[in-house]
């Protein structure tokens, strides 16, 4: 399947690193909003792909560390660290809203 290199292709390109490749994001959130959440979504291969970017900056590193080693349980989503609930919320709202568009 390509399913794995398309996920690594399009999460290298969301790094923006000068030999990363250049992806034409259907929607692109660089994190400076309020949920400091550094995600894109794009139809790629007949897929729409949501990518979440891991730790790069200051920033993102401090976030890291809301991350505890025991998660709380979530009603509708199961076991999640509260560092990626932080903007999961959010993120979750556009996503839906832009799957429901088209």
């Amino acid at each position: 399947m390509t399913y794995e290199r398309d996920a690594a292709t399009l999460t290298y390109g969301l790094y923006r690193y000068p030999d990363s490749p250049s992806i034409s994001w259907d929607y692109l959130d660089d994190g400076t909003n309020s949920d400091g959440v550094y995600w894109a979504m794009v139809r790629y291969n007949g897929l729409l792909w949501l990518v979440y970017r891991g730790s790069v900056t200051t920033q993102d590193w401090v976030r890291d560390f809301y991350t505890f080693d025991n998660p709380f349980l979530h009603t509708q989503l199961g076991p999640v660290h509260p560092g990626m609930y932080k903007g999961l919320p959010t993120t979750i709202q556009k996503a839906l809203s832009f799957v429901k568009a088209g």
